[in-house]
């Protein structure tokens, strides 16, 4: 897994957003600038691997995610493990 998120700057820079606090794909978008399609795209291979939950599954519009606790050491793995890389937000 660790490798699957490394490959990927956006997962490590969206998971690391949300380490400062939780977000809606909208957020994600404006601080990262790019389409909110990406992002939401992102958000859902995310959790599917169970590294982020969505806290609002029933709303339709604006739904706010935040980093799960398996999130939260698969990000501090992949930053031990690749400590010349650097990764931002």
């Amino acid at each position: 897994m660790i490798a699957f998120i490394v490959s990927s700057d956006l997962m490590r820079d969206i998971m690391t957003l949300l380490e400062d606090g939780e977000r809606t794909p909208a957020q994600l978008s404006e601080e990262l600038n790019i389409p909110r399609e990406r992002v939401r795209r992102t958000l859902g291979q995310l959790e599917r691997i169970r590294l982020v939950v969505c806290l609002t599954p029933r709303r339709r519009k604006e739904k706010v995610y935040a980093i799960t606790e398996r999130g939260h050491s698969t990000l501090e793995e992949v930053r031990k493990t690749h400590a010349g890389r650097e990764v931002t937000h």
